[in-house]
């Protein structure tokens, strides 16, 4: 299941030709709508199937963000990529996050 932030993300890129996910200019779309730098890479990969390590590395290398804290990453890739409200074991209060291991 893709997180509504995420799913917000990708529904505000739908205009884009797949052939220019990977461009300066969607990146600064995604910027100007508030996205991170994690958030970008997340859109690209579960959006627009873009490998998650060619999105990071085209993300990270285009200098639209500036770098995020380890933390920061971290808790937005739980967030994003574990996203699962009807599992018992996922919680997510905005402050905290909780993923099952399995």
């Amino acid at each position: 299941m893709i997180h509504p932030r995420i799913d917000e993300l990708i529904q505000k890129l739908k205009g884009v030709e797949a052939k220019n996910i990977l461009s300066l200019n969607t990146l600064e779309l995604l910027k100007g709508l508030g996205a991170t730098r994690t958030e970008a890479t997340i859109v690209i990969h579960q959006g627009f199937g873009i490998s998650d390590e060619k999105a990071d590395d085209f993300v990270l290398k285009s200098n639209v963000w500036p770098a995020q804290v380890i933390q920061e990453v971290f808790y937005e890739t739980l967030k994003y990529m574990n996203y699962k409200p009807d599992d018992p074991g996922y919680s997510d209060d905005g402050n905290t996050i909780k993923v099952s291991l399995y």
